[in-house]
């Protein structure tokens, strides 16, 4: 089957940031339901939470005529009366059927520091519920200015990737890669020529304007890591993303070149006044004055599966 040749489009609907920084973002389950289906219903097509023919319940729960919808969509799931983040799997899983109950989405949810960073994501790979996760090939600092040099360190040592990898390789999940430094897109695709049989990752170019690392979002971070993608991991899906970011000025050459795209409050400027309909809103119009249309969430899995093949074919691995 030949591939669709359009971009995907990812919203993160909320992350790990209070309100008193983000303030519009959804955190209880009604919330985040309610904020993905309407996303969804303008055309995007990631989420982190899984699509309805994936999330087994018993007796399985069958589905009437969900919407074909264009979005990917990511989130954190949170402790509604304290306002914290709470990785729960039986939280993402009623987000993952609130959702899929009216959208046929791709979705999938974070995975938190810690000593129990994993326990949810395992959770919900055993019930079928995942199609992706995140992944960081690789550790990262999270500075934001230079009086703040010793800042939060997100930890992803070599144990973590490879009970990251195995999960991804036993449930047949695609790895989300956090792309935060060249370094990390190099790392990463050392650890894909490792694990051959696993399904092929999405490589995230993570941009900010505040955050110390990586690049700004300017047409240069596109060019420097677009090109160290060819050499490194050629034919690889990419998309463009970040944290305290604006990446939408990038759409339309990012579309043009090949990659898909992800917004949504997560991703966005911290205080933001804008909502995830209107940050999805913008980015469906500037894909569209591309002259691209956006693929729906079943050709972002028929892509997959073909970029999958050629892949295998190319290094001579066998599912």
């Amino acid at each position: 089957m030949p591939r669709s040749e359009k971009p995907w489009l990812e919203v993160a609907v909320n992350g790990s940031w209070t309100r008193k920084v983000q303030p519009g973002r959804p955190i209880t389950v009604d919330e985040i339901v309610r904020e993905s289906v309407e996303c969804a219903k303008l055309g995007a097509s990631v989420s982190r939470v899984p699509p309805c023919s994936r999330l087994r319940s018993s007796p399985p729960t069958p589905l009437l005529s969900p919407l074909c919808a264009e979005l990917i969509i990511h989130m954190h799931a949170y402790d509604a009366a304290w306002g914290v983040q709470k990785d729960d799997p039986d939280l993402y899983a009623a987000i993952f059927r609130g959702i899929i109950s009216q959208v046929d989405c791709i979705c999938y949810p974070t995975v938190p520091t810690g000593a129990r960073r994993f326990e949810a994501v395992q959770d919900l790979a055993r019930r079928g519920a995942l199609e992706w996760c995140t992944l960081d090939p690789g550790s990262c600092n999270y500075e934001r200015n230079l009086r703040q040099m010793v800042a939060e360190e997100r930890l992803w040592n070599e144990d973590h990737i490879k009970d990251a990898y195995k999960m991804c390789f036993d449930h047949r999940i695609h790895p989300s890669f956090a792309i935060y430094e060249p370094g990390l897109l190099r790392a990463g695709s050392v650890w894909q020529a490792h694990h051959p049989q696993a399904p092929i990752p999405i490589y995230r170019f993570m941009l900010s304007s505040r955050y110390l690392w990586s690049f700004p979002p300017k047409p240069y971070a596109l060019h420097a890591y677009t090109s160290l993608l060819a050499d490194e991991a050629p034919g690889m899906p990419w998309m463009v993303a970040g944290l305290d970011v604006d990446v939408t000025p990038l759409v339309e050459e990012t579309v043009n070149a090949g990659g898909h795209v992800r917004v949504g409050l997560e991703d966005a400027p911290m205080g933001t006044k804008m909502s995830n309909v209107e940050w999805t809103k913008v980015a469906v119009e500037k894909i569209q004055n591309a002259g691209k249309k956006l693929a729906t969430a079943k050709e972002v899995r028929a892509d997959l599966k073909e970029m999958e093949m050629e892949y295998r074919s190319r290094k001579g691995a066998r599912i």
